[in-house]
């Protein structure tokens, strides 16, 4: 299992994402959305976990004029990837955190019973009426 980072454009900034990369990328952004989301899937479907991180084109270019590479969506994997692992570490890293956490509870072998609770009693039951004033005397002489 390794950690994929995707690089995530807002709809109004690419048109600017697609002049800078020549037309590499996709006409519309849903159609570059939808060939994101294919890629997401197939990621998580082998076990992988992606997280989407936020580009600017000011930093993809500064990017690929640094690494002399063609502006495409290739570079802008490698770019997401970059920011990803400056940020939030690289595979081998978040895999040592992984390791951290403990599993409590394995339910691949059907519901399993921690510890009965007890019945919940709902807040009516515990609201009790006040007691009604006993007047043994009336307050007032009856109207005769």
């Amino acid at each position: 299992m390794a950690v994929y980072y995707v690089a995530s454009i807002t709809p109004v900034a690419y048109p600017a994402f697609r002049d800078f990369c020549d037309g590499r990328l996709p006409e519309t952004f849903g159609e570059y959305r939808a060939a994101e989301a294919l890629a997401r899937r197939d990621l998580v479907a082998r076990g992988h976990h992606v997280m989407g991180l936020p580009v600017e084109l000011a930093g993809f270019r500064d990017h690929c004029r640094s690494m002399k590479c063609q502006a495409d969506g290739v570079a802008l994997s490698t770019f997401a990837t970059k920011i990803g692992n400056d940020h939030f570490g690289t595979s081998e890293s978040y895999d040592a955190a992984g390791t951290g956490i403990v599993v409590v509870e394995d339910t691949r072998a059907g519901p399993v019973i921690v510890e009965e609770a007890p019945a919940r009693r709902h807040w009516w039951r515990f609201w009790r009426r006040p007691k009604t004033l006993e007047r043994t005397r009336p307050l007032a002489a009856p109207a005769t």
